[in-house]
């Protein structure tokens, strides 16, 4: 498969290593910087693995170093997975071209874009091209815990708000590929995590990916929040499983060794020419021939996941393909790809002295891990990076693979990356010290909340996005930390680990903002502290002695309107 003498490559790889070894010295000073406790790292060149190391503690108990083999959640690192199922099951003839989603689901009825319910097909899904809010807070709330139930995910995309029009722009979205492992299960009768296993990892042989935490051992990485001090508090892992709604956008666990070969398909996908035509064996031997067939449609699935189908921007050769990021060399800071909020200040350009050649990859984010992988077809090439860092001082993953990308084609002029960090990490304070400023900003001082918090309290329901709020006043044991002060408690869904203590921001509006971003971290608040208006509750429309309304803003950085919920049984007062 791959060109050129074995004794030439062998040579080169020597040279690699060499350079990667040298590279990896810098590796402890940004897991400090960012505040990561560890990371997992494996490098593949000409087809063949030369380099995988373990950095770190990912055990802070045992002193466990990680390995090839530890598990760390992969979180939107599973995306491509997803895609290229689908792919599978449309050269099963599951579903074509030119069919609309909802002629299979037909509830999908996307009430403030009607385009999408009457033109989107399984690949607009897959390239972010609904041009419909995220609205992250409607599906995850405080540590990241999933809120919705699978049944809720067509109602909720049915009900998405628009923020540009179909097909127009490249706009994030998780609930769309909510929705890809929904059409998974309506077309297969089996559950998404089951045909990822049968069409996929088995396949490929990835032994040690897994979509559920009841299938680890204990060779995984645990999930730790480190504050700004260096101090660390351990965690649950992510929460996020299969069979959970975001199954398909984010609940995978692998390790580097397992992703180390599904690069190996990938590159094998993109450097065959037209694998369709493939000869298939011996025909007389079914059971081989079969197997061969199964591979040519994995292959023919991820080389079509490959295909740049959504620019970045509107004039960018950038793009997304279908759950892979499809780039061009040289390009301008990774790091946007990852955590928007908190990125560089400063330009540089990745791969400045490369000739120019496509990048493929994903990173991921969830609940105190961070991922990142990126493959150079051309030279059969790959760099995976697995972090249990929670990313809000940056993400070490994305930043470690460019410090091994750097060494391993020896790109000049050399980017400090440590200095990459520092700036990252000071520009993560500076988001969460902007958030609460503008918090701070807006608040009105000298007003009062109604004397009987009762007017607050009541069941708030907004049925567009499947999402309850209980208001109480709260008992003297969930507030001891600020028994002077006058309290209302918030619940989403009835879910014990989504209580929110409120206290009094101005007029009708109370907020859960904490006062550090340590406490924020603390707090389950990882994914809220880039917008300050994400902490307001607001309380509106009062009727007699009760209000009738709470406005809450549940996107980040969305051009949208608040999310309202309606109180139930008014008329019963």
């Amino acid at each position: 498969m791959y060109s050129g003498s074995e004794h030439v490559l062998e040579r080169e790889a020597r040279c690699i290593v060499a350079r990667l070894e040298h590279s990896i010295s810098t590796v402890p000073t940004i897991l400090d910087i960012t505040r990561t406790p560890s990371v997992a790292i494996g490098v593949l060149h000409g087809g063949k693995v030369i380099l995988t190391k373990g950095i770190g503690m990912c055990d802070q108990q045992s002193g466990r170093v990680p390995d090839q083999d530890t598990i760390f959640s992969i979180g939107s690192c599973t995306k491509a997975f997803t895609a290229t199922v689908l792919h599978i099951l449309q050269r099963k003839h599951k579903w074509k071209e030119g069919e609309p989603v909802s002629s299979y689901v037909p509830e999908l009825n996307t009430k403030y874009n009607t385009d999408v319910s009457k033109m989107a097909e399984v690949p607009d899904l897959l390239s972010h091209a609904s041009g419909l809010a995220n609205l992250c807070f409607s599906g995850s709330g405080r540590y990241g815990e999933v809120l919705p139930k699978y049944e809720d995910v067509v109602r909720v995309c049915s009900n998405l708000p628009k923020v540009s029009e179909f097909r127009a722009s490249y706009k994030y979205n998780n609930w769309f590929y909510a929705l890809a492992s929904y059409i998974i299960f309506y077309k297969t009768g089996k559950l998404w995590a089951q045909v990822v296993k049968e069409e996929i990892l088995d396949p490929i042989g990835m032994g040690r990916t897994f979509a559920s935490a009841n299938e680890l051992d204990d060779n995984y990485a645990r999930s730790y929040t480190m504050l700004d001090s260096r101090s660390i508090h351990p965690n649950h892992l992510p929460c996020l499983d299969a069979g959970m709604p975001f199954e398909g956008s984010g609940s995978l666990r692998s390790c580097v060794r397992d992703l180390l070969k599904w690069a190996v398909f990938i590159i094998c996908a993109a450097r065959s020419d037209g694998v369709q035509n493939q000869k298939v064996g011996n025909e007389e031997e079914e059971a081989a021939r079969h197997h061969i067939m199964e591979r040519i449609s994995l292959l023919a699935s991820l080389r079509e996941i490959q295909r740049p189908h959504n620019p970045l921007s509107p004039s960018s050769v950038q793009a997304y393909g279908h759950g892979l990021y499809v780039l061009q060399l040289p390009a301008v800071d990774l790091n946007k790809l990852t955590n928007s909020g908190v990125t560089t200040s400063f330009p540089y350009e990745f791969g400045e002295s490369l000739t120019p050649r496509t990048l493929l990859g994903h990173t991921g984010e969830l609940q105190n891990f961070t991922s990142a992988y990126w493959i150079f077809p051309s030279t059969a090439s790959a760099v995976v990076v697995l972090s249990n860092g929670s990313g809000a001082y940056g993400d070490a993953s994305n930043v470690i693979a460019q410090v091994l990308m750097q060494a391993l084609f020896d790109i000049k002029p050399a980017i400090d990356y440590e200095y990459v960090a520092m700036n990252i990490y000071s520009n993560s304070k500076k988001v969460w010290d902007d958030t609460f400023q503008a918090w701070k900003a807006h608040r009105t001082g000298d007003t009062t909340p109604c004397k009987d918090l009762n007017a607050y309290t009541g069941r708030y329901v907004c049925p567009e996005i499947c999402m309850t709020l209980d208001v109480t006043i709260p008992e003297e044991k969930d507030v001891s930390e600020r028994a002077a002060q006058q309290l209302l408690k918030m619940q989403i869904n009835g879910m014990t680990s989504q209580v929110f203590i409120l206290y009094h921001y101005h007029n009708h509006v109370w907020t859960f903002m904490p006062h550090t971003i340590d406490d924020a971290l603390l707090s389950g608040y990882r994914n809220y502290i880039e917008n300050w208006a994400t902490f307001i509750i607001d309380f509106t429309q009062k009727v007699g002695r009760v209000f009738m309304e709470v406005s809450w803003q549940l996107g980040i950085n969305e051009p949208v309107d608040p999310q309202r919920f309606r109180r139930l049984g008014f008329e019963a007062l």
